[in-house]
């Protein structure tokens, strides 16, 4: 159980990790992001000015950040090979101890969430588990502490588990009359080759 914890948490804590490798395409005009080998679009709203973003750890395909917000999107990708279908793990993700577990391996990342849910849902048609999270760490570049909302999807496509990401500061949340639509608007843009 604690080795499944263990790449449980490498998985759907992947919002901490800010990078990208070089894989798929990139529309600067649309916003759009294109992996064929990984049979994934991610069209983001024209409404925000989005920035793809780079950085160098492998399993992450895709970031994009919204300047003015500080706003991320992250794709990450792994290679998965244990269940074809995310929700039949839902039991396991969904109990006190993997909840437990999750915020006390935060804690010891400097992160402390304040609130964890998992539920079913669905992206694009395919089975998901969606991650909503509210949590606090440091900040070097603004010198202190910052709160976050994180909103995760995560599911299996070809033996590969996908995780996207959505990461915002808890203030705009708060400032934003219609987060959740928002937030369900960015993902709607996903569109998957099954």
């Amino acid at each position: 159980m604690k080795k499944f914890f263990s790449f449980a948490l490498a998985i759907l804590v992947s919002f901490n990790l800010f990078a990208q490798n070089t894989s798929g395409t990139w529309d600067a005009k649309t916003y759009t992001f294109s992996n064929a080998a990984y049979k994934i679009t991610w069209t983001l709203p024209s409404e925000i000015s989005w920035v793809r973003a780079s950085a160098s750890i492998p399993n992450i395909i895709f970031k994009a950040v919204d300047p003015e917000t500080q706003t991320t999107l992250i794709l990450n990708v792994k290679n998965f090979n244990s269940a074809t279908d995310i929700w039949a793990l839902y039991p396991s993700l969904s109990t006190k101890e993997y909840k437990d577990y999750m915020i006390n391996n935060s804690r010891a990342a400097g992160i402390t969430i304040n609130s964890y849910d998992v539920v079913k849902s669905q992206l694009d048609g395919i089975h998901a588990i969606k991650t909503t999270t509210s949590m606090r760490k440091y900040d070097q570049s603004v010198g202190g502490d910052i709160d976050l909302i994180s909103v995760s999807y995560s599911f299996i496509l070809d033996d590969k588990l996908y995780n996207a990401d959505f990461q915002a500061l808890k203030i705009l949340k708060d400032e934003t009359e219609n987060f959740d639509q928002v937030v369900n608007y960015i993902f709607k843009g996903i569109k998957i080759t099954k």
